[in-house]
């Protein structure tokens, strides 16, 4: 019998070893090189008792002995087997939660929900999301992708590797990020998980190509991320969620989610959501609980599976009649019936306003068969102006590549302003703002010259970090940061979307 480590050097590998010539040399030598499917002398035996006695009166097992750093040797030659079973069958999880974020002006940082089993990550990385290098292999604690080249947007996805019984899980879903120096904060979250046709698990690159040829800079996560408090929402001006056509089956906003999202836009967040089956899951189908953060912060009624019931009929809306749109009024906004690059939107929802919300785009069928809402305001419970767009089929499949960037420019515009997209920062002439006391024990003053509206402030961290976020609505307003740790914040201040001044220091002490 043989007992040897070596046998977690490949995965599905038997161990043998064979006999000595007259001369005492070597016929077969301990190697794992036959498979477990090898009918030579390559068979196995089975242990019925684990249990035994150590020099005839202590009790003990097999797997203690062959374990330990002293004892192994009255079972096993090369040292201690630290996992004392075959390894067969041993298979990992492929990654689910976990982001893509900026760590420098040249590199990306991933950072993925620990997993005891994986020691390692395969990182496979693209310009395009189509075309990936070989896998370069990273320990888990150390998944930094540096050499990158400033402001081009990558495209990133992983598989897990265990390195102690050779194996690797499947690949991931694509995310997507830039790296970068500005100061952009912009949010992919990836929650389209549905087996599907047509599902790609690689949506982030229509929705980051949107923003990147709009001069914002993305970062991005899976929904696990989220609800696994990987990624917070609080430090990013604008969520993009990707629903594609996530529905009841695997839920389109969790109850969990749906705490994120409204405690997001309460605190004025900059939220975008697209898919065609939210409307479905959350008003037609789901608790009370979930029609009310439908009404309440997607600001939309559910009123139809598909435009006059009928799937997989109309693949356009329009602008045209809707005097509230946020588009452009002769607008006609194609999507995909599956022949232009994503996948077939057989029941895009029909939805209604409600709450506030005013309309933006309308199916063929009617001119108040609406598929894209608008919201800009405060939001039920918050404290400060949010936005939301909600277009009632998945943006990934509008069509051609133009279209959406067009879409995607009057979203930043109806967040933004209709300003400079560079970093979607553009500093206001003739305001001025002043911080007394600095250094500050932890209240502050804000004195302005004039508040525009809708304007609020930011404290981050030096890492840009956003920690805390209020409104604005006097020229003379206290802030309370008693809670923060002595040092050294940045504090930015916004009007109707824009910076008003360059960033300020503010020391805590």
């Amino acid at each position: 019998m043989i007992i040897s480590d070596t046998i977690y050097a490949i995965a599905n590998r038997v161990v043998i070893y064979g006999w000595y010539y007259q001369n005492g040399s070597y016929i077969q030598p301990v190697t794992n090189v036959h498979a477990d499917t090898y009918m030579d002398y390559s068979h196995g035996i089975r242990l019925v008792q684990n249990n035994c006695m150590l020099n005839g009166t202590t009790p003990t097992t097999i797997q203690a002995i062959l374990e330990s750093s002293t004892l192994n040797p009255l079972l096993a030659h090369g040292g201690a087997i630290s996992q004392p079973w075959y390894p067969y069958g041993i298979t990992l999880n492929t990654p689910k939660s976990f982001a893509l974020l900026k760590n420098s002006s040249t590199s990306l940082k991933l950072v993925v929900k620990n997993d005891p089993t994986v020691t390692h990550y395969n990182v496979y990385i693209s310009t395009n999301g189509t075309t990936f290098n070989s896998p370069i292999q990273l320990l888990k604690n150390n998944l930094v992708l540096t050499g990158l080249t400033t402001n081009q947007i990558y495209f990133v996805k992983i598989s897990a590797y265990d390195s102690i019984n050779p194996t690797t899980s499947g690949i991931s879903e694509v995310l997507a990020a830039v790296p970068t120096s500005h100061t952009d904060s912009t949010l992919l979250v990836s929650g389209f998980d549905r087996v599907i046709t047509g599902n790609t698990y690689n949506f982030t690159i229509q929705h980051g190509n949107a923003f990147y040829d709009n001069n914002k800079y993305v970062e991005s996560c899976t929904n696990e991320a989220i609800t696994d408090n990987i990624v917070p929402l609080a430090n990013y001006r604008v969520v993009d969620w990707i629903l594609g056509e996530e529905s009841t089956a695997d839920t389109t906003y969790s109850p969990h989610e749906q705490t994120y999202v409204s405690n997001y836009l309460k605190q004025g967040g900059y939220f975008f959501t697209s898919g065609s089956e939210i409307g479905w899951d959350l008003d037609h189908s789901g608790t009370t609980a979930s029609k009310q953060f439908y009404n309440n912060y997607l600001k939309a009624s559910y009123v139809a599976d598909s435009p006059n019931n009928t799937s997989g009929t109309y693949y356009a809306s329009f602008a045209n009649t809707i005097t509230t749109s946020i588009y452009r009024s002769n607008d006609t906004i194609n999507f995909d019936n599956g022949t232009h690059g994503t996948y077939n939107v057989n029941y895009p929802d029909v939805v209604a306003t409600i709450n506030g919300s005013s309309p933006d785009l309308h199916y063929a069928t009617s001119n108040t068969d609406y598929a894209c809402l608008h919201y800009a305001g405060v939001f039920t419970g918050g404290t400060a102006t949010g936005k939301m767009v909600y277009i009632a089929y998945p943006f990934e499949t509008i069509y051609p590549a133009a279209m959406r960037d067009t879409v995607m420019k009057d979203i930043l515009i109806f967040f933004f302003g209709n300003q400079n997209q560079t970093t979607a920062i553009q500093a206001l002439q003739g305001k001025t703002h002043n911080l007394y006391p600095n250094p500050t024990t932890g209240v502050f003053t804000i004195m302005s010259d004039n508040v525009a509206e809708n304007s609020f402030v930011q404290i981050c961290d030096m890492q840009g970090r956003i920690l805390k976020q209020e409104s604005i609505t006097a020229t003379l307003q206290q802030i309370n940061c008693t809670d923060f740790t002595a040092g050294m914040y940045l504090v930015k201040i916004y009007g109707s979307g824009s910076l008003q001044n360059t960033s300020q220091l503010l020391i805590f002490k």
